[in-house]
């Protein structure tokens, strides 16, 4: 066919792996990892979790996550309306921003190279001990938040290079 001319490369093949996971099913060790691509974790709960992502956007909706580490070599990660607990969030070089966050216990994120936003829940704004600290960049804290290093709940914040937002 002369489409099949036009796209001799395959250039418009993508690969895409979807696992459909019942609703109510909390899964107890979840493990990820991905050389090239997007990991997207929608509507689940996790009671351990690893994710290796080395060049690609890690987005993660809707879920409870909690025990494990999530990280990305390159690219963004983007965390919405989940909750997490003691978990390391780590991006070597990309954003973080996490948006309407509920943090549980603790939870460390670390940026290389770029910048982080977090937005708290409204449960997590009146609950949680919010720290963080950037080699080079700014860090913006809202006035309203707890600062601190010791509590129940904690969020900490490290930078290297780029800037940190907290509201």
């Amino acid at each position: 066919m002369l489409s099949d001319f036009f796209n001799w490369f395959h250039q418009d093949d993508t690969n895409t792996v979807t696992l459909a996971i019942p609703k109510n099913v909390q899964l107890k060790d979840v493990s990820i990892k991905n050389n090239v691509g997007d990991i997207t974790i929608k509507n689940q709960q996790a009671s351990k979790i690893t994710v290796q992502q080395n060049t690609g956007n890690l987005n993660i909706y809707s879920s409870q996550i909690a025990k494990g580490k999530v990280s990305s070599d390159i690219g963004n990660i983007a965390i919405q309306n989940s909750s997490l607990s003691d978990i390391d969030v780590v991006d070597h070089t990309g954003d973080i921003s996490a948006e309407n966050l509920t943090v549980l216990n603790l939870v460390r994120m670390t940026n290389n190279t770029g910048n982080t936003n977090v937005s708290l829940s409204p449960q997590s704004t009146q609950a949680t001990i919010v720290s963080a600290k950037t080699d080079v960049g700014h860090t913006d804290i809202s006035h309203q938040l707890l600062q601190g290093y010791s509590g129940k709940n904690r969020l900490a914040v490290k930078g290297n290079t780029g800037n940190i937002q907290i509201k």
